[in-house]
């Protein structure tokens, strides 16, 4: 350093400033001997380092303030070290950028400006998007004849014949108007033969069913393709056994569908859809136990079966409690939750009271109920299971590190 000062300007270099430059680099020495022989200039570590940075303001601080020549010499640094820091810095950058290039090129997508790809945890897998298409599309065909359940159950009608028709003029509904909520825009809302209205509750039904679908898909398919898709796979298709539960629980979206409507409009819960459901239910959650080899929740799932039935039962025994569709939807509800779990059985009937005594609540609020009015409670008994199979879980992963901090 001391040459280089000379040869810059030796006309104005005076025996002082000699004197102080040289102090300044003895106390360089020293200090550098003192921090394992490290030089404030080299770069060895990068220049972002905060260690680093540490290290020169501690050597700024001690050492290079405390003469003029250590002033110039500090300012020497300074430039160096931010010089070579940015070049540093911008090379980091420049390979990151060629490796998330490389990256991206590896799995076959086009390179953007927002960096590193998404983890493969994160990306959008074509499977579950077909996944869900599918259960959507079939959603609003059962939504579709769900109307017709609700319609024609209750009076006791046949389901199959005749076709479906124009409640006012009896005339068969065209097959290109039968298409789940297309018909009905097409029709704009009126029969194609006397003009008479139909009402919207028809194309909301058909596309709630679909949505209820696809949730319950999510809820399930979801998790197996996010396991099973690896770090080099963009395709793959739902592990064994989520997807084998999906039918029963398709089922059960369905009839809650039916059912809701159902005692909504006649204040009934029909045996024609509740009975068959204890032989349906079991059936279609039997593939996926035997081949997880689950058998304490089939266990569980009869054991809660068994005490939601008895429980509704006892209630049902109080004038103005359940009534026995009541009591038997119980034992459906009990056989799919406890299939889920104990914390799942106790949100699923809680929230159905819950839902139940502040429907009641609101009803007497606006003066469209008194106190010995007749509500239905099966709707409500159906929000509580369906809202057990998707919030059980966080709630009591939530109520748990409530209980027992991490």
């Amino acid at each position: 350093m001391l040459p280089a000062i000379l040869r810059r300007d030796p006309d104005v270099v005076l025996i002082g400033e000699i004197r102080d430059v040289c102090a300044a680099v003895s106390a360089i020495e020293q200090f550098h001997t003192e921090n394992d022989n490290t030089h404030p200039v080299s770069m060895t570590a990068d220049v972002g380092d905060k260690a680093d940075l540490r290290h020169h303001d501690e050597w700024h601080r001690r050492y290079g303030r405390s003469t003029a020549g250590g002033h110039a010499l500090a300012g020497q640094l300074d430039a160096v070290q931010e010089g070579d820091g940015r070049r540093r810095l911008q090379g980091l950058r420049h390979q990151r950028r060629r490796q998330s290039l490389r990256h991206l090129r590896q799995r076959g997508r086009r390179p953007t400006s927002r960096g590193p790809p998404d983890p493969p945890s994160s990306r959008k897998d074509p499977t579950m998007t077909f996944v869900l298409v599918v259960v959507g599309a079939f959603g609003l065909a059962v939504g579709s004849f769900v109307n017709v359940v609700v319609h024609r159950l209750p009076r006791g009608e046949s389901l199959l014949r005749p076709a479906s028709n124009c409640p006012q003029c009896t005339a068969p509904v065209r097959p290109w108007h039968n298409f789940p909520v297309v018909g009905w825009l097409l029709l704009r809302g009126r029969c194609a033969d006397c003009a008479a209205l139909i009402g919207i509750r028809h194309p909301l039904v058909e596309l709630g069913t679909a949505a209820l679908f696809v949730a319950v898909a999510a809820r399930f398919v979801a998790p197996s393709l996010v396991a099973t898709n690896g770090a080099n796979d963009t395709h793959s298709w739902p592990a064994e056994p989520a997807w084998l539960y999906l039918p029963a629980w398709l089922y059960l979206a369905a009839i809650a569908v039916a059912l809701a409507l159902i005692d909504l409009d006649v204040l009934r819960l029909p045996d024609a859809i509740v009975l068959p459901s204890y032989i349906v239910a079991p059936v279609l959650l039997l593939p996926g136990v035997i081949v997880e080899r689950d058998w304490s929740a089939a266990l569980r799932g009869v054991l809660a079966m068994a005490a939601l039935w008895t429980l509704y039962f006892l209630l049902s025994l109080y004038r103005g409690g359940m009534g026995p569709g009541d009591v038997k939807l119980a034992g459906v509800l009990g056989l799919y939750l406890g299939w889920l779990g104990w914390p799942s059985v106790a949100i699923g009937t809680l929230a159905a009271f819950v839902i139940g005594g502040a429907a009641g609540l609101a009803l007497l609020a606006a003066g469209r109920a008194g106190r010995k009015t007749a509500l239905p409670f099966g709707p409500s008994m159906l929000a509580g299971a369906l809202i057990a199979l998707f919030a059980a879980a966080p709630l009591t992963d939530w109520y748990t590190n409530l209980l027992v901090p991490a």
